[in-house]
């Protein structure tokens, strides 16, 4: 069941956007995944995960021991995508299904607050040093701002391509957007640069293409100014197998890819940025876990997977977040 509904959900979005996310593998080459040892290894300095499971409609909170401690549902529809704001621990929530943001104290189950002025499938969401919200819709193809706490974008750019699938904030301000430019093309990565004097890099819009990537979503930066950008692949030519790659500034060419994955949608690290948490799932299945590997060196720790409660994961994100 949940196999047909996300497919119905992904031929709906490539007819006309009508709710919910982007597609999401199409791309994903058909290959059997490699098997994986299941067990448990803890995180230096991490308190929460939160996974987000599309089809629970539901967000997992676990433990540092990756216990399950709570579960949110208010307000949650269709999870992609989770963040922890670096400043304040409070959870924002991508609902592609109805086409939100919503936040979470630190905490709370309870959302405070809902960014949905101007939005109709958001697809992931991050928060700069100053607290804006940056959001990617891949029905409207657009990055948005909203300031904290208010229901209004202040800046809002065209990406350029038919489905950004994911935003990051570097620490001078500058946006990055994922984005595939067909259900069966390639993507890559595009950076809007902060001007002189402006807050953000949404500032005028002024955007530059970086690395050409299968499928890029899950950006994040570690505290050295490198980008993780999860790559669901492309099974054209040429042919690009599901990474996890950490590319340099300024951002043209990859540095190291971490190997192992079937489709990795969603990436999250520790405090102290040496475990990086993996959303991985397969395109369209509804078959999703959490993988939890060193950083960097790519070596498996443990898979968060069924026996985990962990079926359809599309986000996660930790916290503690590292500190710009």
């Amino acid at each position: 069941m949940r196999s047909a509904v996300l497919t119905i959900l992904a031929v709906a979005i490539i007819a006309g956007c009508s709710g919910g996310p982007p597609p999401v593998s199409s791309l994903a080459p058909a290959q059997t995944a490699p098997f994986f040892p299941h067990h448990r290894a803890r995180a230096a300095g991490l308190q929460d995960l939160a996974i987000a499971e599309y089809s629970d409609n539901s967000v997992q909170i676990f433990n540092k021991n990756y216990q399950p401690v709570e579960t949110i549902t208010s307000g949650v529809d269709g999870p992609v995508s989770t963040w922890y704001d670096p400043k304040d621990g409070a959870l924002y929530v991508a609902n592609a299904s109805n086409g939100t943001i919503t936040e979470y104290p630190k905490g709370s189950s309870s959302s405070s607050f809902t960014y949905a002025s101007g939005l109709q499938c958001p697809y992931d969401v991050k928060t700069d040093r100053h607290e804006n919200v940056y959001v990617v819709d891949g029905c409207k193809a657009i990055v948005a701002e909203y300031p904290q706490g208010i229901n209004r974008i202040s800046a809002e750019c065209p990406v350029g391509a038919p489905y950004p699938k994911s935003v990051a904030v570097d620490q001078a301000g500058n946006v990055f957007v994922g984005v595939q430019f067909s259900a069966s093309g390639m993507g890559q990565v595009q950076e809007y640069i902060r001007k002189s004097g402006a807050l953000s890099g949404l500032s005028g819009c002024n955007d530059e293409s970086l690395i050409s990537l299968g499928d890029p979503t899950g950006l994040l930066f570690d505290k050295a100014g490198n980008m993780i950008a999860c790559d669901e692949g492309f099974s054209g030519y040429p042919y690009i197998p599901p990474n996890v790659d950490i590319i340099p500034p300024p951002y043209t060419s990859i540095s190291e890819k971490l190997g192992g994955f079937k489709g990795p949608v969603g990436s999250a690290l520790n405090e102290k940025q040496n475990t990086l948490f993996v959303a991985d799932r397969i395109g369209g299945t509804g078959n999703g876990d959490v993988k939890v590997v060193t950083y960097p060196g790519g070596r498996l720790l443990a898979t968060l997977g069924a026996s985990y409660g962990v079926t359809d994961a599309w986000g996660v994100a930790a916290y503690p977040v590292a500190k710009w």
